[in-house]
């Protein structure tokens, strides 16, 4: 229906003003974060997972100098040369879901980020250093003579070399085992472990792993010099030249 139209002489009041408009402005949805300011820093994203490290391929001599960490803390692991002819590989970098390659005897000396390294300590060229304090040095050798154990493999130690942290199934033999006579069957693979040796014993040691072709590989722990394979167990400082870490020459 149209409006009536005013009568003759009626005051008619002026329309309310309409309210001021302000300036516009974004609102957010209910529930919605607040927008990102212009100058905040964007998110960072994770880094790259460091790339696996190099191993000697083809005619290489085999050569590794990297520092690892255990469940003990930190050490540094020096690698030179191979015993030869022993077919499997020397050792290898593996990812955490990575099967290790066939080894006689295999050990993991460490990890490097999400690396570890995998040994085979029939492929060393004579023995097996740990060098160190000769506490720091139990405590490591009985984490790998646990982990030896534990693949099955044999231990054995000259006498209370492992003090009371010798794993179960361990031997304990009151000298280094002889080589065996020729035509004599083998021995099954162990890893036998003992304190710093006299010159001419450790000459003896470092036979042994020649003579039964790697199947009985000295372990030699303590303040004693560094062999070609060696793990220099006390705490990395950060002192004396710089390793570079996991890589091969």
């Amino acid at each position: 229906m149209p409006a009536a139209a005013p009568i003759a002489g009626e005051i008619v009041p002026a329309a309310a003003p309409a309210p001021p408009v302000g300036p516009a402005r974004d609102v957010a949805p209910v529930g919605s974060e607040p927008a990102r300011s212009a100058t905040a820093a964007p998110a960072t994203p994770a880094g790259p997972e460091p790339p696996r490290p190099a191993v000697p391929s083809g005619n290489d001599v085999p050569y590794l100098h990297t520092e690892l960490e255990t469940e003990l803390g930190a050490i540094r692991v020096r690698l030179v040369g191979v015993a030869a002819g022993r077919g499997a590989p020397a050792y290898a970098w593996l990812g955490p879901d990575e099967a290790a390659p066939p080894a006689s005897l295999p050990l993991v000396l460490g990890h490097r980020g999400p690396w570890r390294l995998h040994v085979d300590l029939g492929r060393a060229p004579d023995v097996l250093t740990l060098v160190g304090d000769t506490e720091d040095c139990r405590h490591t050798a009985a984490l790998f003579a646990r982990q030896l154990r534990a693949a099955g493999i044999g231990v054995a130690t000259v006498g209370g070399v492992l003090g009371g942290q010798a794993p179960e199934g361990c031997r304990s033999l009151p000298g280094l085992p002889a080589a065996p006579a020729p035509g004599a069957d083998p021995p099954p693979p162990y890893v036998v472990f003992t304190a710093g040796l006299a010159a001419t014993e450790l000459a003896g040691a470092r036979r042994l792993a020649t003579d039964t072709g790697g199947r009985c590989v000295p372990v030699v722990i303590g303040p004693v010099p560094a062999g070609r394979w060696s793990v220099q167990v006390d705490p990395v400082d950060g002192r004396g030249s710089a390793a570079r870490p996991g890589t091969a020459d």
